[in-house]
């Protein structure tokens, strides 16, 4: 997914913890942009509900910085 050696790139991985019953679901992308756009300026707050979904649908969430790139992830429970 994306385009390689861009900041475009877009990477996704799923994995699974049979002990836990956890699903670690894990994308990248290029990174924080370098400035506000004006799509991000002219949210409402109401548009920027997303991380209080994930918060309520996960068993755990967050993110991290990378060199170029940031990495977003969530671990649901799964069904047995």
């Amino acid at each position: 997914m994306g385009k390689s050696g861009t900041s475009a790139d877009l990477n996704f991985a799923l994995s699974r913890d049979p002990g836990t019953r956890r699903v670690h679901i894990e994308v990248s992308d290029g990174g924080t942009a370098a400035m506000d756009g004006d799509w991000a300026a002219s949210c409402t707050p109401d548009a920027r509900r997303g991380p209080e979904i994930v918060d309520q649908l996960t068993a755990a969430h967050g993110d991290r910085e990378e060199p170029g790139r940031a990495v977003h992830w969530a671990d649901v429970t799964s069904v047995p």
